[in-house]
């Protein structure tokens, strides 16, 4: 795949860098060069065959080109495309070398991402030029390449903590009923975005798991209270003690009454 990886203490020579949108058709060009480029495309996509492999880079997603290797277009870039690139020099990691990093061909779902932002901070410095980034510029590329080698894992890492942060913002609301608005506006991200990550993480529909959540309340209710079925399916959010029935019978195999009783048989 022709991955780039980085040595510790090896800092990149940065060549060239930019921001550019696309104002007529055009194809990649046909070339072989010197150097690394990296691309994250911000607006449309970019196509690019790599030693005879094809890609395709969409929007949000960061792209790398390895030096010396042969690369070139075949389909037409279209008008309004969007994107960064950066041109730069790195030492080839010796062979038997371990303390290194390798980075990602392609890396999807970077839209106002630490990465993005980073990439928009690079190259407003790179065209100021002023002294201090000529000194700064390869610490700083090298620092932008480490956070693009490490992002699969800080992502795995986020959908963890937000898997765990809407499992405990359920239990709080354990009382309500579900409500899929109600998380989006909570956690500012999409209810289609939230279920993903929760059952990738869970390996639970979020639903389903705020119904088991509420089910094993009502049995908590049921074992330790006098309150009656109806109460119970009132304080857990159910306006309708028949529906609350019928969803306790489905996940418990009897209604609430028999759980009860079966509680009072055995103790």
């Amino acid at each position: 795949m022709h991955e780039i990886t980085l040595e510790k203490n090896q800092f990149p020579s940065v060549l060239e860098c930019n921001f550019l949108v696309c104002h007529a058709p055009f194809v990649h060009a046909d070339r072989t060069v010197p150097f690394n480029v990296l691309i994250y495309v911000t607006a449309g996509q970019i196509t690019v065959t790599e030693d005879g492999a094809d890609y395709v880079i969409n929007a949000g997603e960061l792209f790398f080109l390895k030096c010396g290797v042969h690369h070139y277009g075949k389909k037409q870039i279209k008008t309004g495309t969007s994107w960064y690139y950066i041109h730069f020099m790195l030492s080839e990691c010796e062979s038997g070398k371990t303390d290194f990093l390798t980075i990602p061909k392609k890396t999807a779902g970077l839209a106002h991402s630490e990465i993005e932002n980073g990439l928009r901070e690079f190259t407003e410095q790179y065209i100021c030029r002023t002294p201090a980034f000529k000194w700064k510029s390869s610490a700083l590329l090298f620092s932008l390449l480490c956070d693009a080698a490490f992002y699969p894992q800080h992502m795995f890492s986020q959908k963890s903590v937000l898997a765990e942060r809407l499992s405990e913002y359920l239990k709080e609301h354990v009382s309500e009923p579900f409500d899929s608005h109600v998380l989006e506006n909570e956690f500012n991200l999409t209810g289609k975005y939230l279920e993903l990550v929760f059952k990738r993480e869970k390996h639970i529909p979020l639903q389903k798991y705020h119904t088991d959540l509420k089910i094993d309340e009502a049995c908590r209710l049921l074992r330790t209270t006098l309150f009656s079925v109806k109460e119970i399916s009132g304080k857990l959010g159910y306006s309708d003690m028949l529906y609350f029935s019928r969803t306790f019978h489905k996940v418990c195999g009897m209604s609430p009454s028999s759980y009860r009783k079966q509680i009072e048989t055995n103790y």
